[in-house]
C-alpha cells in the first residue's frame, strides 16, 4: 500500500469518527491540501528571510519512534545489548545518522521563548506542565532539523527551492494551525485556546512558539 493511500484510509476513519459523535469542524487539514502547501511554503520563506534556517550535514543519534534527534546526555547503552543505545526517556533504540538537513536555529530563539513563558504563566494548564516547559526550555542546547532527504522521506511537502529535501513533520504539522486560520490571507492569529496531548508538549510549547517568533508572528 502506498503511503498516501494508507494516510487517506486513516483520515477517512477519523472523519467517520467525527461524524459518528456529531463533531463538527470548520477546516480539516491534511498534508496534501493545497492550502496547507501554500501556508508551509509561506512560513518556510519567512523563516529563511529571518535567517532562521540553514543547510548543514547533520550527524547525530536519531530515535525513529520519537521522530527526533537526541543529544548525548539523552541516550544510554541498552541494558540487554551494550552495542545498542536507547533513549533515556522512552528506552527506544536510537541509530547514528549522517545526512544533509535544513536546520532551524532553535538556540537563537530559546531566550525569546523563555521570556514568553515567564510573561504568560497561564499559557498551559495544568500548572505542572508549565513548569515542565520551563525546564525543557532551559535544557535546549542545539538547533533542530526541519527537513529530511526526499530519498528517505519521500511523501510530504518539498522544501521550497530544494526538492531533494522534504519539510519534516514537526514543522509541517504545526503549521496546520495557521492553515486552518486562513494564513496568510486572514489575520485571526493567535487562537484563544488549543487542546493537545501531554506527550507533544515540547513541540507545541517550545518549537511552535520559536517558529512563530522567527516568522514574525505572535506565539
Amino acid at each position: 500500500m502506498e503511503t498516501i493511500e494508507f494516510c487517506s484510509k486513516i483520515s477517512d476513519q477519523y472523519k467517520l469518527l467525527f461524524k459518528t459523535y456529531d463533531i463538527e469542524y470548520t477546516h480539516y487539514v491534511r498534508t496534501t491540501s493545497v492550502e496547507h502547501l501554500n501556508t508551509v511554503n509561506a512560513i518556510w520563506t519567512k523563516l529563511k528571510e529571518s535567517d532562521s534556517i540553514y543547510s548543514n550535514m547533520y550527524k547525530g543519534w536519531y530515535c525513529v519512534s520519537e521522530e527526533s534527534f537526541l543529544a548525548e546526555h539523552q541516550i544510554k547503552p541498552d541494558e540487554k545489548n551494550n552495542k545498542q543505545y536507547v533513549s533515556i526517556e522512552t528506552n527506544q533504540p536510537v541509530e547514528w545518522v549522517e545526512e544533509k538537513n535544513y536546520m532551524f536555529k532553535l538556540s537563537k530563539y530559546t531566550s525569546d521563548v523563555a521570556y514568553w513563558l515567564s510573561q504568560n504563566e497561564n499559557v498551559v494548564k495544568p500548572t505542572k506542565f508549565y513548569n515542565q516547559l520551563k525546564n525543557m526550555c532551559s535544557e535546549i542546547e542545539c538547533d533542530i532539523s526541519v527537513s529530511r532527504p526526499m530519498s528517505r522521506v519521500h511523501w510530504g511537502i518539498p522544501v521550497p527551492d530544494d526538492e531533494t529535501q522534504t519539510v519534516y513533520v514537526w514543522l509541517d504539522a504545526l503549521v496546520n494551525y495557521l492553515t486552518a486560520s486562513g494564513y496568510p490571507q486572514t489575520n485571526v492569529w493567535p487562537p484563544h485556546i488549543q487542546f493537545l496531548g501531554k506527550d507533544i508538549l515540547k513541540f507545541h510549547g517550545i518549537y511552535w512558539p520559536a517558529f512563530l517568533i522567527a516568522a514574525g508572528l505572535e506565539p
